[in-house]
Protein backbone atom coordinates (compact mmCIF):
# COMPACT_ATOMS: atom_id res chain seq x y z
CA UNK A 1 0.00 0.00 0.00
CA UNK A 2 2.78 2.41 0.90
CA UNK A 3 4.58 1.66 -2.36
CA UNK A 4 1.41 2.45 -4.34
CA UNK A 5 1.05 5.80 -2.55
CA UNK A 6 4.70 6.60 -3.21
CA UNK A 7 4.29 5.64 -6.87
CA UNK A 8 1.26 7.92 -7.19
CA UNK A 9 3.16 10.76 -5.51
CA UNK A 10 6.18 10.28 -7.77
CA UNK A 11 3.95 10.16 -10.86
CA UNK A 12 2.20 13.38 -9.84
CA UNK A 13 5.50 15.14 -9.23
CA UNK A 14 6.85 13.92 -12.56
CA UNK A 15 3.73 15.22 -14.30
CA UNK A 16 4.20 18.59 -12.62
CA UNK A 17 7.83 18.72 -13.78
CA UNK A 18 6.86 17.78 -17.34
CA UNK A 19 4.18 20.47 -17.38
CA UNK A 20 6.71 23.06 -16.22
CA UNK A 21 9.14 21.97 -18.95
CA UNK A 22 6.36 22.21 -21.55
CA UNK A 23 5.49 25.74 -20.40
CA UNK A 24 9.17 26.69 -20.61
CA UNK A 25 9.38 25.38 -24.18
CA UNK A 26 6.13 26.95 -25.39
CA UNK A 27 6.35 30.40 -23.89
CA UNK A 28 8.28 33.46 -24.90
CA UNK A 29 7.75 35.09 -21.51
CA UNK A 30 11.01 35.02 -19.54
CA UNK A 31 9.23 35.26 -16.18
CA UNK A 32 7.20 32.13 -16.89
CA UNK A 33 10.32 30.35 -18.09
CA UNK A 34 12.12 31.08 -14.82
CA UNK A 35 9.24 30.13 -12.51
CA UNK A 36 8.04 26.55 -12.06
CA UNK A 37 4.40 27.66 -12.35
CA UNK A 38 2.70 24.27 -12.28
CA UNK A 39 4.96 23.11 -9.43
CA UNK A 40 4.08 26.18 -7.38
CA UNK A 41 0.37 25.67 -7.95
CA UNK A 42 0.60 21.96 -7.13
CA UNK A 43 2.60 22.49 -3.94
CA UNK A 44 0.31 25.35 -2.83
CA UNK A 45 -2.79 23.20 -3.24
CA UNK A 46 -1.11 20.28 -1.50
CA UNK A 47 -0.20 22.52 1.45
CA UNK A 48 -3.69 23.99 1.71
CA UNK A 49 -5.23 20.52 1.71
CA UNK A 50 -2.89 19.27 4.44
CA UNK A 51 -3.63 22.11 6.89
CA UNK A 52 -7.14 20.90 7.86
CA UNK A 53 -5.76 17.35 8.23
CA UNK A 54 -3.08 18.57 10.63
CA UNK A 55 -5.60 20.58 12.64
CA UNK A 56 -7.88 17.53 12.89
CA UNK A 57 -5.00 15.28 14.02
CA UNK A 58 -3.96 17.85 16.63
CA UNK A 59 -7.50 18.05 18.00
CA UNK A 60 -7.86 14.26 18.02
CA UNK A 61 -4.56 13.86 19.89
CA UNK A 62 -5.61 16.43 22.51
CA UNK A 63 -8.96 14.67 22.92
CA UNK A 64 -7.38 11.24 23.44
CA UNK A 65 -4.79 12.67 25.84
CA UNK A 66 -7.58 14.19 27.93
CA UNK A 67 -9.52 10.92 27.96
CA UNK A 68 -6.36 9.05 28.92
CA UNK A 69 -5.61 11.44 31.79
CA UNK A 70 -9.15 11.48 33.22
CA UNK A 71 -9.86 7.74 33.17
CA UNK A 72 -8.18 4.58 34.35
CA UNK A 73 -7.17 1.80 32.03
CA UNK A 74 -9.88 -0.44 33.47
CA UNK A 75 -12.54 2.23 32.87
CA UNK A 76 -11.46 2.50 29.24
CA UNK A 77 -11.51 -1.29 28.80
CA UNK A 78 -14.97 -1.55 30.39
CA UNK A 79 -16.26 1.24 28.18
CA UNK A 80 -14.79 -0.46 25.10
CA UNK A 81 -16.58 -3.70 25.95
CA UNK A 82 -19.83 -1.78 26.49
CA UNK A 83 -19.48 -0.14 23.05
CA UNK A 84 -18.80 -3.49 21.39
CA UNK A 85 -22.13 -4.78 22.70
CA UNK A 86 -24.29 -1.72 21.94
CA UNK A 87 -24.04 -0.53 18.32
CA UNK A 88 -26.54 2.29 18.87
CA UNK A 89 -24.48 3.74 21.71
CA UNK A 90 -21.31 3.30 19.65
CA UNK A 91 -22.81 5.19 16.70
CA UNK A 92 -23.94 8.06 18.94
CA UNK A 93 -20.49 8.25 20.49
CA UNK A 94 -18.78 8.40 17.08
CA UNK A 95 -21.07 11.21 15.98
CA UNK A 96 -20.53 13.13 19.23
CA UNK A 97 -16.75 12.80 18.96
CA UNK A 98 -16.69 13.99 15.34
CA UNK A 99 -18.90 16.97 16.16
CA UNK A 100 -16.71 17.86 19.13
CA UNK A 101 -13.54 17.68 17.06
Amino acid sequence: MKNEDQLKQNTLELGVDVADIAIDMLTENELLKDLPVVGLIYKSIKTLISIPDKIFLYKAAKFFQAVNQKTTKQQRLDFTEELKKDSNKREKLYIAILIKL
